[in-house]
């Protein structure tokens, strides 16, 4: 009976011990604008979902922007953003072409709320 108990014991603790709190849902800025200037008021808050973060896209193409900013799958999106930025965003060939497709993404409250592209990093 006490190895019963001790091997219950073991398994609680170890469970316990084991869990990941998962970090709270975001609220995020959503929505989608375009033109020359963009203002931040063209966006609305939104809660996101468990285990989502804030995702902007930006595609400019000479002076005119496109911005869309949502809720995002966290790992699909930080996996992504290297990716895209590099070879769409800042690469050699997006600014002799006059045209970027940049990803962004965020985990804290409304961190998504840039209304142009970013420098390069």
């Amino acid at each position: 009976m006490k190895f019963l108990s001790f091997v219950l014991v073991s398994l609680l603790v170890g469970f316990t011990l084991g869990a990941v709190t998962p970090a709270p849902p975001v609220t995020c800025y959503v929505g989608r604008s375009s033109g020359t200037i963009i203002n931040a008021t063209n966006f609305e808050e939104q809660l996101c979902a468990m285990e989502e973060s804030c995702r902007t896209d930006i595609v400019k193409r000479e002076n005119d922007l496109m911005i869309e900013k949502k809720c995002h799958d966290t790992k699909a999106c930080f996996s992504q953003t290297d990716v895209v930025n590099e070879f769409q965003c800042y690469s050699g060939l997006s600014y002799r072409n006059k045209l970027h497709v940049c990803l962004f993404c965020c985990s804290t409250d409304r961190c998504n709320n840039m209304v142009e592209m970013p420098s390069a990093p």
